[in-house]
């Protein structure tokens, strides 16, 4: 996996963990994460898939 996407995959869990899923817009995370929205999106189409593949990244960190 791309080091940078891993880092925002952590950071963005620990947002939503800190502030909800629901609450938090891609405006919100990449706000927060100090990355344009351009550059987010550049990795995740959708905050949908953003959520799924922080799910899956700790699922999988979790069974390693």
């Amino acid at each position: 996996m791309d080091e940078v996407k891993e880092k925002l995959l952590v950071e963005a869990s620990s947002l939503f963990m800190r502030f909800g899923f629901k609450s938090m817009t891609m405006d919100d995370v990449s706000r927060e994460l100090g990355i344009s929205k351009k550059t987010l999106y550049q990795y995740f189409s959708d905050k949908n898939e953003l959520v799924n593949q922080c799910v899956d990244y700790y699922l999988h960190t979790i069974s390693s």
